[in-house]
């Protein structure tokens, strides 16, 4: 596995929400160099950054392990197996992944895969997104730990539980530090982790490679 840290490329968040440049160039130029390493596959852990690395990894020609897609195929198939039948979905992210609109796509998309005619999938947000915002912040400054961060974030997933979501994703790279099944054992529906589908299916498809 090739690991490819590249601090100058312009914030995905802002690129996202109109507050700045996109980075889709600099992906690109990242994806060609992991390639020309020997990276057979590439994908980004950052939810909003798949807003711009899809396209990038179509320029520099890299096949693309989309996060988002894969989450949103497992939380389906998962509701499908489950015998639910509201398919309603709680998300917790970036303002700039959810006014994108990126994994209300991703899960119409595996939605309309896998049920059809039956597709009555509905993906439910926070009313204020300042919210969530503010906690990723804090993480991101490393100040999560013995304060009212991970209270917050369950409360803001319990106010999507009592409208009806059945399964939680923590749709930002720092969501999962904060607010998990360990943080939160007792709550009542899935938390689903996309880095943590994303690593299974590395995994997964390392193993049938070796097989």
């Amino acid at each position: 596995m090739l690991m490819y840290i590249n601090p100058e490329l312009p914030n995905s968040r802002a690129a996202a929400v109109g507050e700045g440049p996109s980075p889709q160039e600099g992906m690109a130029f990242t994806f060609r160099r992991m390639m020309k390493a020997g990276a057979t596959r590439v994908c980004v852990v950052c939810n909003t950054a798949h807003a711009f690395a899809r396209g990038a990894a179509e320029e520099a020609g890299a096949p693309f392990l989309d996060m988002l897609q894969l989450t949103a195929d497992r939380v389906v198939a998962d509701l499908k197996k489950s015998g639910s039948t509201s398919f309603k979905v709680g998300l917790l992210s970036t303002d700039g992944t959810i006014k994108m609109g990126l994994y209300q796509a991703a899960l119409e998309a595996a939605a309309a895969a896998q049920l059809g005619s039956d597709n009555k999938l509905e993906v439910l947000v926070p009313a204020d997104l300042s919210v969530t915002q503010g906690c990723i912040l804090r993480i991101k400054g490393n100040d999560y730990r013995d304060n009212d961060v991970s209270p917050t974030l369950e409360r803001e997933a319990n106010a999507l539980v009592k409208q009806g979501a059945e399964v939680i994703i923590t749709g930002c790279t720092e969501l999962p530090v904060a607010f998990n099944e360990t943080v939160c054992p007792a709550f009542p529906v899935p938390i689903v982790n996309p880095m943590q589908v994303l690593a299974d299916k590395i995994v997964q498809m390392t193993l049938a490679s070796q097989a």
